[in-house]
């Protein structure tokens, strides 16, 4: 399972699938075709982190969710991870990759990843 947060971007099919191609940048062949269950909200992408743990592969999260309360931006659900790991180093975190346009929030994001992978166990 992978986990698309955003507001807007990534439109469900009626399964709240989204299927993206990834294409070649030199040849626009498609390479991969990655389906993300796509989730508006922090509480309901949380919620999922909890329920289905190691099944999510990949987390893709975007920073502005059209709110501005710290519970309804993308950043919110990485302070949990980074939370989780600082309690126990060997909590499960999936691939993060941020896809966020807002590039000073986006930094801040890549930050708080850095800090989530020193703080897990290394292998």
């Amino acid at each position: 399972m992978n986990l698309y947060l955003d507001d807007v971007m990534g439109v469900p099919d009626s399964n709240g699938i989204w299927r993206e191609n990834v294409r070649d940048f030199l040849t626009g062949d498609v390479v991969e075709r990655i389906e993300w269950l796509v989730v508006r909200t922090v509480p309901k992408c949380i919620a999922l982190l909890e329920k289905h743990g190691s099944e999510v592969k990949s987390l893709s999260l975007d920073h502005d969710l059209g709110r501005t309360d710290p519970e309804h931006y993308g950043g919110a659900v990485l302070c949990w991870l980074e939370e989780r790991v600082a309690e126990n180093p060997d909590f499960y975190v999936p691939e993060l990759r941020v896809h966020s346009g807002n590039t000073e929030e986006a930094k801040r994001m890549w930050t708080t990843i850095h800090s989530i992978k020193r703080y897990q166990r290394q292998p």
